[in-house]
């Protein structure tokens, strides 16, 4: 049987690895005067797609410390996938406002949580529920469809660089 593992309370586990990196010295200087920034991501290996929350709030961004397995499923990377398996965890990030954490020398503080989508393109995509990249369209942010082949095809002489397309929305 294929598993799906997730969080049913992430505020906790949030608060618990601020809490953490505050009392190591790893959360970077000042963070009393500074909302929490938190990147929301996932990516997708062999069967199994795992959801992440990545805390900007450290000083080393590449210490896996500051990262949080949010919850892994084995499925596609798609947003139907993401609603399936997911949407328990995608619920608690939307209503997450605020962390309170208990930061040595300043004691337990209320710290409002600023979240923005990490990821690549598809995973974005799928976070969203926009079309994916393909082809014959591949930019994920505006709308700019052209061809590839044929008398019509475009090239990097014939791209209009100067132009403005419409930009994909939610």
């Amino acid at each position: 049987m294929k598993q799906t593992k997730r969080f049913s309370n992430l505020k906790f586990p949030l608060a618990n690895l601020l809490e953490r990196r505050a009392r190591s010295s790893e959360i970077v200087h000042k963070l009393e005067k500074q909302d929490l920034v938190a990147g929301i991501g996932g990516e997708k290996e062999d069967e199994t797609t795992k959801i992440c929350l990545v805390s900007q709030n450290v000083d080393n961004l590449i210490n896996p410390l500051g990262i949080l397995l949010l919850g892994w499923y084995y499925g596609h990377d798609n947003h139907q996938s993401l609603e399936k398996f997911m949407s328990e965890v995608f619920k608690q990030i939307n209503a997450l406002e605020y962390v309170e954490i208990d930061k040595p020398s300043y004691g337990k503080q209320r710290r409002k949580l600023f979240k923005k989508a990490i990821g690549d393109c598809l995973f974005i995509t799928a976070m969203f529920n926009l079309p994916r990249p393909f082809s014959l369209n591949p930019y994920f942010i505006c709308d700019y469809k052209f061809t590839n082949h044929g008398s019509e095809k475009v090239l990097v002489g014939t791209s209009p660089f100067d132009q403005s397309f419409e930009l994909r929305t939610i």
